[in-house]
């Protein structure tokens, strides 16, 4: 009978623990079951985040691509070469005067018509001489072309002459809109 008792007090003991054991297990299992559900949650969000950087990573390279064409295309544009010489202000008006002309009739401009034009109300004996050397000075920093025909002379602007005349025309305009009290100062 004792043993019987011992024993099932022994068996008492032992399920007791069991139970206790099992519980424990029980909430183990949960805890790592919650741990588990967290880390899932962690990766998913890292996940999302690894798409957005990826999108952006993604836009970085496309502009960067960009970057790189344009500075590409920027070293292939030629800057307007400088004239050989220093061109003074009137022989820049003179070129003007003959870009506009030039576009104005769709043809090269003979050099009495520029004086009666760029000369007004001057007779063109008097003036004849000094257009000429203008002129010789533009087509010796190749911004024009003159050509005899017969007794006349004719002249008509470049590639190079009417880049420069609508250069110059361009910052004309941008010059207007500045105050007086700037163009002044330049």
């Amino acid at each position: 009978m004792f043993k019987r008792f011992l024993k099932n007090l022994v068996n008492e003991e032992i399920d007791s623990k069991l139970i206790t054991l099992n519980d424990n297990l029980i909430k183990s299992f949960k805890n790592i079951q919650k741990d588990m559900s967290s880390l899932r949650e962690e990766i998913n969000k890292k996940q999302d985040n690894s798409s957005v950087l990826f999108k952006f990573e993604q836009k970085l390279a496309i502009i960067e691509d960009k970057i790189e064409s344009i500075n590409v295309s920027m070293h292939s544009i030629e800057p307007l070469e400088e004239p050989k010489s220093k061109i003074t202000s009137t022989q820049k008006s003179i070129l003007i005067a003959l870009y506009q002309l030039e576009k104005t009739i769709d043809q090269a401009i003979s050099t009495k018509s520029l004086a009666k034009y760029y000369y007004q109300g001057r007779k063109y004996s008097a003036v004849r001489s000094t257009l000429s050397t203008y002129l010789e000075a533009l087509e010796d920093n190749d911004l024009i072309v003159k050509r005899k025909l017969g007794k006349e002379s004719y002249s008509e602007t470049t590639n190079k002459g009417k880049e420069m005349a609508s250069f110059i025309l361009g910052k004309e305009k941008s010059r207007k809109k500045l105050p007086k009290e700037l163009i002044e100062n330049e």
